[in-house]
């Protein structure tokens, strides 16, 4: 039996800001309403003054038959482990009964958020936009126009906007059900179960943050964005006065003869290649110096950081990248700049103290934020932290599916990490893998008819000069493709060890082809077969 759910809250607290574990424990989160359905019954609706609804405790006492389903199952657990069984005397659920569509969708590549998931499958539901203003209406607090801290939210408990949110929180529960039962969606399998379940205790345990380290980091951050929009400021005197005021900056420069259309950090460069005049250099490098991340970055870190115990959880996505890997929610911790420059200990002394010269003494204090935000992560008392990294996972993977055993070899016996230049397998912009075959020698015979008969639908061939290529899709992890006629053909410099040509050869579609773009919107195209 299925027991499909939905959950609609209000909280002082920001859900976005600080993710939905450091939302659920917050004091101020309290439930608005909860609808289940039971496989295909109407949708049942509890209100915070009823009592637990019976099947909750039937499957909290025998689980075994049940799946629960929600949406983003990370919210519901969250807000019924924190919020529904301390206050609301409601069972504990055990993690292996819970299912979640979201993770469902993006292992099919479909979007997760369920209204345009809801659109990309082809069924009939649909959010109403007056709905979703009544919902955030009576979720979040009434302005505090007394600016005091620590006073009692006020709620709209409008009886019209309430309604509104109940139907909302209704058709969820019946977009939820549709969504399960799809044809469109295939299951996760019994390993992508287990590898589920280990992503949602790694999520539920978290990873422990340096308070202390943050919050001076991000405090040092300020201050120098700070500084630096008061330079600005005076530069300019008063047209621009933050570093974020991008309109006002490509005005002011635009209006000394240049054309500039973004200030991303290459459009920046060639600016100042381009040997501006005094002022609007001086705005270049002041735009360059402050465009950093470090201050979002600790600052989103001690948002989603418990205030119980330092620990930050429901940072990871499974199957939130586009081949199938992990992504980053929130302080998005896999993008953590390692310590490239080699800077000592040290350092990190300056920062816990504060110390802004110590630190400037080794170059731009934001970059060097940057360079050592690694060190905001640290293990609990007692315990050691490590990590770890695979090197070219994805292609080495894909290279032992299509037999390709030299390339094993020298992966496995290569003593450096591969680089962009030297690497002998690349990953393409369209997200395949390329395996590079060694110039002046013959692959062993069968290795592209091996591919092919892994991936009966694909078959891409590269030729380079001298050198040949094999391009495989990503399959393996659930990415979807597409070939497109329009999409654009890559030509580069023949022995450059760059792609010059691309061909597509499948029974089902002519040669020629070029098969480069790759697509969210799943709807025009089939799902490969599994590999095996």
């Amino acid at each position: 039996m299925i027991l499909y759910w939905d959950i609609e809250t209000r909280s002082a607290v920001n859900l976005r800001d600080c993710g939905a574990y450091v939302y659920a424990i917050d004091p101020t989160t309290e439930p608005l309403c909860l609808f289940y359905a039971i496989d295909d019954a109407d949708p049942q609706l509890w209100l915070p003054t009823d009592p637990v609804p019976p099947v909750f405790a039937e499957i909290a006492a025998d689980p075994s038959p049940w799946q629960m389903v929600a949406h983003n199952y990370d919210f519901e657990r969250g807000i019924l482990e924190n919020v529904l069984v301390p206050r609301y005397a409601f069972p504990l659920i055990l993690h292996n009964v819970q299912h979640c569509t979201q993770r469902l969708a993006l292992a099919n590549a479909y979007p997760a958020e369920l209204d345009l998931l809801a659109q990309a499958l082809g069924l009939p539901y649909r959010k109403d936009p007056a709905a979703r203003k009544a919902m955030l209406a009576v979720s979040r607090p009434r302005a505090n126009r007394t600016r005091k801290v620590n006073t009692i939210p006020l709620w709209d408990e409008d009886p019209a906007k309430l309604q509104l949110t109940y139907e909302r929180c209704r058709l969820d529960v019946n977009t939820t059900r549709a969504v399960w039962k799809s044809s469109n969606l295939k299951q996760l399998s019994g390993t992508e179960r287990r590898y589920q379940l280990q992503d949602l205790a790694i999520n539920h345990r978290g990873i422990r943050l340096d308070r202390a380290f943050a919050t001076t980091a991000r405090d040092l951050a300020i201050q120098e964005r700070t500084a630096i929009g008061l330079k600005l400021q005076e530069l300019t005197h008063g047209t621009i006065t933050s570093a974020d005021q991008v309109k006002r900056f490509l005005e002011a420069i635009n209006a000394r003869g240049h054309d500039m259309t973004s200030l991303n950090m290459r459009a920046v460069a060639q600016a100042i290649v381009g040997q501006p005049d005094d002022f609007v250099a001086q705005l270049l490098e002041l735009r360059r110096t402050a465009a950093r991340a470090s201050v979002h970055k600790f600052k989103r870190m001690l948002c989603y950081a418990s205030p119980a115990d330092d620990r930050m959880r429901g940072t990871l996505r499974m199957y939130g990248g586009a081949p199938g890997r992990w992504s980053g929610l929130g302080p998005q911790l896999q993008n953590l700049k390692k310590n490239e420059s080699g800077l000592p200990l040290s350092v990190l002394d300056h920062v816990r103290e504060g110390n802004r010269a110590g630190i400037a003494a080794y170059g731009n204090p934001l970059a060097l934020l940057g360079d050592i935000s690694r060190a905001a992560l640290c293990a609990a008392p007692g315990h050691e932290l490590k990590s770890g990294d695979f090197s070219a996972i994805e292609s080495v993977v894909l290279a032992w599916l299509a037999g390709e055993q030299w390339n094993s070899t020298l992966t496995r016996h290569s003593s450096v990490r591969a680089t962009r230049s030297s690497s002998p397998t690349r990953l393409s912009r369209a997200g395949c893998c390329i395996s590079r075959r060694p110039p002046r020698s013959r692959p062993p015979n069968g290795s592209l008819e091996n591919a092919a008969s892994l991936h009966p639908a694909s078959a891409v061939r590269l030729e380079l000069g001298a050198a040949s290529f094999l391009m495989i899709p990503a399959r393996i992890t659930r990415s979807r493709w597409s070939s497109s006629s329009g999409a654009k053909r890559i030509r580069r410099r023949p022995n450059s060890g760059k792609i010059s040509r691309v061909q597509f050869a499948s029974p089902s579609r002519p040669a020629n082809r070029s098969w480069l773009r790759r697509r969210r919107d799943p709807r025009s195209s089939p799902r490969l077969p599994t590999a095996t």
